[in-house]
């Protein structure tokens, strides 16, 4: 029988380990850290590759050449495992994988077929040894041809494009603003999940606001479901060449073998949206959009989520 635990937060013993590169102090020194990870989705018998991208202070300096130790939590045995350890890159060492280029401080970290995760979500702690920091992000599990909804975020969980301006301004000011949603959208979300959809968040935010999206999600009672950011601040742009780029492609992994998701419904409020929707065969019965351009290029407009979940009742 399983033991019977809750799940608690990465501790480590001990203190930090010194730095490789005595000039790695004063990288460490311009700043908090931004580490950070997507949410990995694979299927079930896939590769899987844990991504890490480390960086400190305003500038984002990349961290460079030293350890990072890759913990994963092990519900059956209610504990952190060590899965194994790798140092940060410089530019494109790498290469580009699972489509994210190798820009300096990240680590690409390949899962051993005996430690495999199972279905399920499995939380993952990347800690850099020289001062415990650590970005933290999840790994999902799903069965192939799983019934997946797609959500974008700004514009469409929140009320317009520009509540997470208003956020990072008051932070910057010293303030503090709550980006607003729109009512009715923890419902609807909520309905897929009852239903046993895979949820997914795709937003064109850059990766370095992960975790204010991820803290906003939850404490707006939106249910749990994989995250994915930008990796670069080009494909933030709200241009097609941008976000429109990067959403397509983000949208074609899921669909092809790496995860093999079975996408049946789509959310959002931008031409972009719209765009790569489109352009990975989503049909138009199946694409939601919100707000202004709601129902252009014959997709099926939104006007509230309050009534829209009430339609939601054959999934």
């Amino acid at each position: 029988m399983a033991p019977q635990c809750d799940f608690h937060e990465l501790e480590l013993d001990g203190g930090p380990q010194d730095f490789e590169h005595t000039s790695t102090s004063f990288v460490s020194a311009l700043g908090d850290a931004h580490h950070r990870g997507q949410d990995v989705i694979v299927a079930t018998g896939q590769p899987q590759v844990l991504i890490g991208k480390f960086a400190y202070g305003g500038v984002d300096k990349d961290l460079k050449d030293e350890w990072v130790d890759v913990y994963a939590w092990r519900e059956a045995d209610c504990a952190w495992q060590l899965l194994g350890a790798q140092k940060t890159s410089d530019d494109g060492d790498n290469g580009t994988q699972f489509g994210v280029e190798d820009d300096g401080g990240r680590i690409f970290f390949t899962v051993d077929a005996a430690e495999h995760f199972g279905a399920g979500r499995h939380p993952v702690r990347m800690v850099v040894r020289g001062d415990h920091s650590m970005a933290a992000f999840d790994v999902y599990v799903v069965a192939p041809n799983r019934k997946t909804v797609v959500f974008d975020i700004d514009g469409t969980l929140t009320i317009d494009d520009f509540q997470i301006v208003a956020d990072k301004t008051a932070d910057l000011l010293g303030g503090t603003y709550v980006p607003v949603m729109h009512e009715g959208g923890v419902e609807v979300v909520q309905a897929y999940v009852d239903a046993g959809w895979f949820i997914v968040y795709v937003t064109g935010r850059p990766d370095v606001l992960r975790d204010i999206t991820e803290e906003w999600l939850a404490d707006m009672g939106f249910p749990e479901g994989a995250l994915h950011t930008t990796d670069t601040l080009g494909e933030a742009l709200p241009t097609e060449d941008g976000v429109g780029a990067y959403k397509t492609a983000f949208l074609q992994r899921l669909l092809g073998d790496d995860v093999q998701a079975d996408i049946q419904a789509v959310y959002g409020n931008a031409p972009t949206d719209i765009t790569a929707y489109e352009a990975v065969g989503i049909p138009k019965a199946a694409t939601y959009i919100i707000g202004p351009h709601a129902g252009e290029g014959d997709t099926v407009a939104i006007d509230s989520y309050v009534d829209h979940v009430k339609e939601l009742t054959e999934l």
